[in-house]
């Protein structure tokens, strides 16, 4: 939360995102603003315009992390929803205030942990909802069907992990046989292979 407003990542149908301090949301309102943190600019956001206001813990979050789905990491006594917005992107939380009479309705992630504390979800913009039971099968299907989060080591780091193999940049020791050369370079394309993905976010 920033000190004169609550920090907000704006994001529009077409793709765009828009993040800064917001301290005029309201719910029932056609528009607010988002300012940058030092309070020199400030852009007019139309919420017919928006898939989501998602209310954020910090602007960084982490690019790498995949957020749990389903409900049962996390209990609160809202209403469990499911969401697939338009293009695509599946969202699992509690709502106190699911409706369909007004532009949207906040829903509080089912990852405690996720960087969202809440989002301003734009009905328009909604695909298709589940609500409840059939909200917490289809999270724990989506959860299960998604598997760990991984990512490709980048080259900067792949001295890092060369170091504890100095057999992957030695030559074939000397006076080795054809037999011996073969086992080792199969350990070492094994090794190497092990090593391109890190394990679950």
């Amino acid at each position: 939360m920033a000190e004169y407003g609550a920090t907000v990542a704006a994001r529009f149908r077409d793709g765009r995102v828009v993040k800064g301090i917001t301290s005029d949301f309201r719910p029932g309102r056609t528009f607010f603003h988002v300012s940058s943190g030092d309070g020199t600019k400030s852009e007019r956001i139309y919420v017919e315009d928006l898939k989501a206001l998602f209310f954020v813990k910090s602007f960084e979050g982490d690019p790498h992390r995949r957020d749990r789905k389903s409900f049962g990491h996390h209990r609160n006594s809202g209403r469990r929803v499911w969401i697939r917005f338009r293009d695509g992107e599946v969202f699992t939380g509690w709502t106190f205030s699911y409706t369909t009479d007004k532009d949207g309705f906040f829903l509080f992630p089912t990852d405690a942990a996720s960087n969202i504390e809440k989002a301003f979800v734009v009905n328009e913009y909604i695909d298709e909802i589940l609500h409840d039971e059939a909200a917490e099968k289809a999270a724990a299907i989506e959860e299960s069907e998604g598997g760990p989060r991984t990512r490709r080591i980048t080259p900067v780091t792949w001295e890092e992990m060369l170091e504890p193999y100095p057999d992957r940049r030695d030559p074939s020791p000397e006076g080795s046989s054809p037999a011996d050369r073969d086992a080792l370079r199969n350990k070492r394309h094994s090794s190497r292979d092990s090593n391109l993905f890190l394990g679950d976010w």
